[in-house]
C-alpha cells in the first residue's frame, strides 16, 4: 500500500490515463501522445502519423467514464457470499469476488453501509479519496468493479433484506440463499 505518489498525483492518473482518454475518444491509447490537465478540460494529443488533430474533451466526459468503466466491467466477475458473515447481526458481510480471466481473488467487506476492497484501485481511490472529491466537486466514495459487482444484488438496504427461498427473513445467516449452494468456492482461499 506504499504508493510513490501524491493524492494528487494518483487522482490524476486515475481520472486522466492515456487509458481513460482512450475511452472517452474512441481513439486506441497506443495512438495518443500525451493527456494535458487543463482547468476545466482535459487536452489529448495524439501521435505524429495518424493523422489525428488535438482535442479539448470536458472533465465530466472522464469522471462518467471512470465510474461506467468500473460499473461496467462486472459481466465476467464471479461473486462468493461468505457462509458464515451475515447482516443480521450486525456481523461484516464478505464476498469473495473472483476474476476468471486473471485468477484474482478479491474480498470486498460490508459493514456499516460502508464498502472495503483487497485490490489496488480500491487502494488508490481510498489514498486520492480528499483530491477524487475536490476534482469531481462532490464526495467521493471508493468503488472499484469488484464493490459494484456486489452491488448488483442491491443497494445496502436490499442486502440486509435477503431472504430464503421460502420468502421467510434469514434469522442466523443472510447467505444462504438457494443460489449461493450453486457457488464453486475452488478458488476461493480457504478460511477467508
Amino acid at each position: 500500500m506504499n504508493y510513490n505518489n501524491s493524492p494528487n498525483k494518483l487522482s490524476t492518473e486515475l481520472l486522466y490515463s492515456k487509458e481513460a482518454a482512450a475511452r472517452v475518444t474512441g481513439i486506441p491509447s497506443k495512438k495518443i501522445a500525451r493527456v494535458e490537465v487543463w482547468w476545466k478540460v482535459i487536452f489529448v494529443v495524439f501521435k505524429k502519423g495518424y493523422r489525428l488533430r488535438p482535442r479539448f474533451v470536458s472533465k465530466k466526459d472522464f469522471w462518467v467514464s471512470f465510474d461506467n468503466f468500473r460499473s461496467g466491467n462486472i459481466c465476467d466477475l464471479e461473486l462468493h457470499p461468505n457462509p458464515h458473515h451475515g447482516l443480521n447481526h450486525g456481523e461484516d458481510a464478505k464476498f469473495a469476488v473472483v476474476n476468471p480471466r486473471t485468477d484474482g481473488v478479491y474480498v470486498v467487506t460490508l459493514k456499516g453501509g460502508n464498502f472495503h476492497c483487497t485490490c489496488k484501485d480500491f487502494e488508490k481511490q481510498e489514498i486520492a479519496r480528499n483530491s477524487l472529491s475536490l476534482e469531481k466537486g462532490k464526495l467521493h466514495t471508493p468503488r472499484c468493479k469488484h464493490i459494484h459487482k456486489v452491488l448488483a444484488l442491491g443497494d445496502y438496504e436490499s442486502l440486509k433484506g435477503l431472504q430464503h427461498s421460502d420468502g421467510e427473513p434469514l434469522e442466523v445467516n443472510w447467505a444462504e440463499t438457494a443460489w449461493l449452494y450453486d457457488s464453486d468456492y475452488s478458488q476461493v482461499p480457504v478460511g477467508w
